[in-house]
């Protein structure tokens, strides 16, 4: 079934910041870092690109949205696409969360989810996209490299 972008309305988007805020301070966790600086850099995060509990300027969050007939009028909800301004280059869209439901993972949501993405960003006039992904997300980095996305940077770290 396609997959369509619904922008998340406003009384959905408590929840969902709520939830990625917790996730990724579990995510920075996971990595390495210590449990309370996670959870301050995601509340600092969060308060940054959702002021007063709304998307910054140039942001969107979307609902991933499994449909009978492609239109999103109707469908189950999936996931989620946060996408917004790359942090520092004017021509450029930056997919900063990209999550498809567990019971829904494996069935090629998330590749749908980064070729609308990719589709939104060209509509916004950006010239290339680029997204963090966590270096413990194996599955999600496998999905980044086979449509194209190439390691820009990557951070090291050994505990002592």
């Amino acid at each position: 079934m396609p997959i369509v972008l619904r922008p998340m309305a406003s009384q959905e988007m408590v929840s969902w910041m709520a939830d990625h805020q917790r996730d990724y301070a579990a995510s920075r966790v996971a990595s390495g870092e210590p449990t309370l600086i996670a959870e301050a850099n995601a509340v600092t995060s969060t308060a940054r690109l959702f002021p007063g509990g709304a998307p910054a300027e140039g942001h969107d969050v979307f609902v991933l949205t499994e449909t009978e007939d492609g239109s999103g009028d109707s469908g189950v909800a999936v996931g989620s696409l946060w996408i917004g301004p790359h942090p520092e280059r004017a021509d450029a869209m930056w997919a900063r969360s990209i999550v498809v439901d567990l019971e829904y993972r494996g069935r090629g949501i998330g590749r749908a989810a980064m070729q609308l993405a990719e589709g939104e960003a060209r509509r916004r006039g950006a010239t290339e996209i680029g997204l963090n992904v966590f270096g413990f997300n194996e599955v999600a980095i496998g999905l980044y490299h086979s449509l194209g996305y190439v390691d820009a940077s990557i951070q090291m770290r050994k505990v002592l």
